[in-house]
């Protein structure tokens, strides 16, 4: 696993919020615009310390693409451009990493109604300037980076400066919630190529125990289930096709992290038992810690219900639910279940319809 704790301020929609415990799959609930999805980008943005174009790219999941300075701007908390992001995370291994994002700055001279420019330049965002700090055992080294947007005749650039002594060795994915299966075929394609695909299908046999093998032909993904032929994965069903999704991503951030935002998107709650089962078995397998939302209460439930098959008994140390809370006053909490307290939140339904 790699976070342990993390902490965020001034980031999106948060101004300040901890979530502590953190296990191997963790599990976001709450209502509709309560910071689960800002959340997953805060650990994103948090592994991903040295891609200046990162923070970008966060707005461009959520349709936020004509790539001028004042969607950067959104990244902070309020829109308020004098706000500086902070963002840090207790690991494993007595590592803590911590980063602060600060906007730069030009200015523009406003044009009036006659085309004409009017008085008193105004400051316009421009980039964003990143630092970063890792600490083990007492030994810190710190890294700087930056993106700078430049508008010429319209059109616009990014320059971007990138500090080449850092070398991430965590890797990462985020699936946002509106994925496409397309990722999953480029996925799909290497491993085969590299001969690795037996190790997916091993783990979706637990899906499907008839599976054989899975094949891509013409930008098309087949399995093999016994039948006299292939057969197109669409024929399996939403279930499975997001578990294949789930387990090629798992198996392509091994070491590392995965982050899926509205993870039942898709799904019939009849199919929720299987996800966790694979979710469980290649999260583990493949030394993935991974960060899901939702705002289903079924997730929730058949989560517990498969966490009381004794055959699950060693699964129970392996999750850590989180309700966010949003208040009035901008406060943000998060309240944490394990296992045990699991019924609580599902009795409670807290903060899920």
């Amino acid at each position: 696993m790699a976070f342990q704790n993390i902490e965020i301020n001034s980031f999106r929609g948060i101004k300040q919020l901890k979530l502590e415990k953190l296990s191997r799959i963790n599990v976001l609930l709450g209502s509709n615009n309560c910071g689960k999805t800002s959340v997953l980008e805060a650990c994103f943005l948090l592994v991903g310390i040295s891609n200046p174009l990162l923070n970008r790219n966060l707005n461009y999941l959520r349709d936020l693409t004509t790539g001028k300075g004042n969607e950067l701007l959104t990244l902070f908390h309020n829109m308020d451009k004098n706000e500086i992001i902070q963002l840090s995370a207790d690991e494993t291994a007595n590592q803590h990493r911590t980063m602060s994002i600060c906007p730069s700055f030009s200015e523009v001279v406003p044009t009036g109604v006659d085309g004409n420019a009017s008085s008193q330049p105004q400051q316009e965002i421009s980039g964003l300037q990143t630092n970063f700090q890792i600490t083990k055992d007492r030994n810190s080294d710190s890294y700087e980076t930056s993106m700078l947007l430049k508008n010429t005749n319209d059109k616009i650039s990014v320059e971007t400066k990138i500090n080449q002594k850092y070398n991430e060795t965590l890797y990462a994915k985020f699936i946002s919630s509106k994925f496409s299966f397309q990722i999953v075929i480029d996925t799909l394609k290497q491993l085969i190529k590299d001969k690795k695909i037996e190790d997916i299908i091993g783990v979706l046999k637990h899906v499907e125990p008839n599976l054989c093998d899975i094949q891509v032909v013409d930008n098309e993904v087949i399995v093999d289930t016994g039948l006299a032929s292939y057969i197109p994965v669409n024929v399996m069903g939403d279930g499975f096709r997001k578990v294949l999704a789930l387990v090629t991503s798992l198996y392509e951030c091994k070491n590392g992290m995965l982050f899926v935002d509205e993870i039942d998107n898709g799904l019939h709650y009849s199919a929720l038992k299987t996800v966790w089962k694979a979710l469980f078995k290649s999260a583990k397998e493949y030394n993935v810690q991974l960060f899901v939302t939702t705002h289903n209460l079924e997730l929730l439930t058949s989560l517990n219900a498969l966490l009381e098959d004794n055959s699950y008994l060693e699964n129970r140390n392996d999750i850590m639910c989180y309700t966010i809370r949003k208040y009035p006053n901008d406060e943000m909490i998060a309240y944490a279940y394990d296992y045990e307290n699991m019924k609580i939140a599902i009795e409670q339904e807290i903060d899920m319809r």
